[in-house]
């Protein structure tokens, strides 16, 4: 089945970005976009999207989604969050969305998501990701829902530090998401 992606996001030029890497995918066609939740919501019903990639640009963006769900109850919705975001992930998944991708990840990440799949080495089984105490620490405090600020607060860090070592974090992971990468890091600490 051929999944029709329409976006959301906040700025014009991603939407002209985005329509030049969906040109290279078989299985996935972008079927549109939008910088606005007006145009959102009357597009939607039109483009019959089966897939819906939204950035959620600040927490006012939140009750969209709740209306989203119950507007589209069969519309795959994957969200968009900024690193500085992270701490209202769980607020985010509350509201139904099928996961989340952090802005800056690669055109894989976003497709593999968008199906509905896990990152994974072509060889199979990937070798144990080897983080730092320091990344450990953010993880578990990112993992108990502390937004980013709370967490630099508690471990004498910058907020760009925090943000920085997410990133590496997620990379060593090797997941798409922090939602798969807390999925990651309480199947390694339960066989541990």
């Amino acid at each position: 089945m051929i999944n029709r992606v329409y976006a959301c996001v906040r700025e014009s030029i991603l939407l002209k970005g985005l329509e030049a890497v969906f040109a290279r995918q078989t299985d996935l066609v972008f079927c549109g976009g939008c910088v606005d939740e007006a145009t959102l919501f009357d597009q939607l019903p039109v483009v019959r999207a089966t897939a819906l990639l939204y950035d959620v640009g600040t927490a006012e963006s939140l009750p969209y989604l709740t209306i989203l769900r119950r507007n589209f109850p069969e519309l795959r919705i994957l969200v968009l969050l900024d690193t500085s975001l992270y701490h209202l992930s769980r607020k985010i998944l509350a509201r139904g969305v099928s996961g989340h991708l952090r802005t800056t990840a690669t055109a894989e990440e976003l497709f593999v998501s968008l199906s509905g799949q896990r990152l994974s080495d072509p060889g199979g089984k990937r070798p144990p990701a080897r983080l730092t105490n320091r990344e450990k620490e953010i993880l578990r405090l990112v993992s108990m829902g502390k937004p980013n600020r709370q967490i630099a607060r508690e471990l004498s860090l910058s907020e760009t530090a925090v943000r920085y070592h997410l990133d590496q974090i997620y990379g060593k992971l090797r997941e798409p998401s922090h939602v798969h990468a807390g999925n990651q890091a309480g199947e390694d600490h339960a066989q541990a």
